[in-house]
């Protein structure tokens, strides 16, 4: 296994849960916090061929991805909308619930360009962790355990981290009533998000195709994700 810097905390496979029909395949599709300031030959041992900067142009202008050889695509999940909320639980209904064609779009670079992929925001947490589950659940990856992954980055963001993100936001203009909550995942958050697309669109891949996701890039994600 590659040793990874510790900057990229929250460097982690996607791979290796139940779904029907099978498994899916590790060492393909990963998630992360900003891949940046990534050495050359930790970048090439890594042997990605895609990176999905899920950013905006401010977060990369000021950190530009280093993912190696790897063809980085970009899809600014916010867009500079002045509507997004700041703060955590309203934001994350709000990115379901307003950004499903660009969360689709996100799922089509999965489908369709060469992996092994990471995909990264900031912290890795709130734009790639909803990505991260629906990517799952359209896998059909068991709730539980989308839960869990979810769950699992606020136990993986440092503590001096947490800090500095927290200066980084109060720095951009952020409200001054933001706190360390924000940057939690907390489970029954994301439960409650699946639960609406649920209630509105039946399941995550009816809700990926009302947002303009072809089913036959469903059909190749599983064929390349996806182990008997």
């Amino acid at each position: 296994m590659t040793l990874l810097p510790p900057e990229l905390f929250n460097y982690r496979d996607l791979g290796g849960h139940p779904v029907p029909g099978g498994r899916l395949r590790t060492g393909l599709l990963f998630r992360s916090n900003a891949v940046v300031g990534l050495p050359h030959d930790i970048a090439a041992r890594l042997g990605l061929r895609t990176a999905l900067d899920l950013r905006e142009p401010g977060e990369k202008s000021a950190e530009p991805p280093t993912a190696g050889s790897a063809q980085v695509h970009e899809v600014e999940l916010i867009a500079a909308d002045p509507a997004a909320p700041h703060n955590l639980r309203p934001f994350t209904f709000w990115l379901a619930e307003n950004r499903g064609h660009l969360l689709a779009d996100a799922v089509r670079v999965l489908a369709r360009e060469p992996l092994p992929t990471v995909m990264f925001c900031s912290s890795g947490k709130d734009r790639t962790g909803v990505l991260s589950a629906l990517v799952q659940s359209a896998l059909g990856v068991a709730e539980d355990a989308v839960l869990e992954d979810y769950a699992r980055t606020e136990k993986l963001m440092p503590s001096d981290y947490l800090a500095l993100a927290l200066e980084r936001s109060r720095r951009a203009g952020l409200p001054a009533d933001q706190s360390l909550d924000d940057f939690g995942s907390p489970p029954d958050l994301l439960a409650a998000v699946l639960a609406g697309i649920r209630e509105r669109h039946g399941d995550v891949a009816q809700y990926l195709v009302d947002h303009g996701f072809a089913p036959t890039d469903l059909d190749r994600l599983r064929e390349h994700l996806v182990e008997s």
